[in-house]
């Protein structure tokens, strides 16, 4: 049977690998992490806050005043989306490509999505920025690009750490961060993520949403984010994981250079390729999955790349690919 190279989704597989990897024999094995598997507060365990505030501080410079932790980055942006809606707003206001899942998130919250371009019309039209809240990722997903504001309402940080690139693009000013461990650390599994603000009624808000939501979040995870956070050396670890995804860079860099297309971002865990009848069919034939563009804001003639696979997938597909 042909061999299938997932890379349409975005699960940083090559990520986890540098995790195990940096923690070696100690992965995972501490048997107090199961010590107690009771019922958890519904904001997150007082050490893991602590050492999410930790995180939140260096990927953005600045340590939160409050932080809830969440069930992943999805649990974070709704809950931010919760804190931030009154009677008024109607908008989010996003960049023209996203994360497959957020026009999910936002109707879910009952509010409509658009971009900056429709944004400037509606103003034009008489609609006030007071209908609208600005939800920015920095670097973004899939084109990582900076942010380019100076001040935004909910910040979307789950590719700010250096795994993925330079640092650098925080906004100036954000009312509430939104982070993923499952992104900074490769632990897709443990669905946890941390919406964070300096905000006392927008604490508030978060706070209500995260008990009302969640009947606790998983201890099991809990304990194991403590564990890896106490013991992970985060510099060596960031060195690797940026290396390993480097190398991915470049492998997808021959692909793209096949077809006479744009660079692979510096920034960010994706390329992007257009598809013409020679591209489609060399990753058809190669067996090579992909996300397709209109799930991102984008049409079907683009195809979403994910760099997170391990280097022998990557190298793999792009070799087949190639023949």
């Amino acid at each position: 049977m042909k061999p299938v190279y997932d890379l349409s989704w975005g699960c940083p597989v090559i990520v986890r690998q540098a995790l195990a990897e940096t923690l070696g024999d100690h992965f995972l094995t501490n048997n107090n992490s199961i010590a107690s598997l009771g019922y958890t507060s519904h904001l997150g365990s007082l050490k893991l806050i602590e050492q999410m505030k930790d995180l939140a501080q260096r990927l953005s410079g600045h340590r939160p005043k409050h932080l809830v932790v969440t069930c992943g980055a999805t649990g974070a942006l709704n809950a931010a989306l919760y804190a931030l809606k009154d009677t008024v707003v109607e908008f989010v206001v996003t960049d023209n490509r996203y994360y497959p899942i957020i026009p999910k998130i936002i109707t879910v919250a009952g509010l409509d999505m658009i971009n900056r371009d429709q944004k400037e019309k509606l103003v034009k039209n008489g609609y006030g920025e007071n209908k609208m809240l600005s939800l920015v990722a920095s670097p973004s997903a899939p084109e990582g690009l900076i942010c380019p504001f100076e001040s935004v309402d909910i910040y979307d940080a789950a590719y700010a750490s250096r795994t993925y690139g330079k640092p650098g693009g925080t906004p100036a000013k954000y009312k509430l961060m939104c982070g993923s461990l499952s992104k900074i650390l490769g632990l897709s599994g443990l669905r946890l993520g941390w919406a964070s603000t300096d905000d006392d009624i927008l604490y508030n808000y978060l706070s209500r949403y995260a008990i009302a939501s969640y009947a606790g979040l998983p201890s099991v995870s809990m304990a194991i984010a403590e564990d890896v956070l106490d013991r992970l050396n985060l510099d060596r670890f960031e060195i690797k994981s940026s290396n390993y995804l480097d190398d991915n860079r470049g492998e997808m860099q021959r692909l793209l250079d096949r077809f006479g297309q744009d660079t692979v971002p510096t920034r960010g865990m994706f390329a992007t390729l257009q598809l013409g009848k020679a591209e489609r069919k060399a990753l058809m034939k190669a067996g090579i999955k992909w996300q397709c563009g209109s799930s991102w804001g984008a049409d079907s003639d683009w195809a979403r790349l994910s760099l997170g696979q391990t280097r022998e997938v990557v190298r793999a597909a792009v070799r087949t690919a190639l023949k």
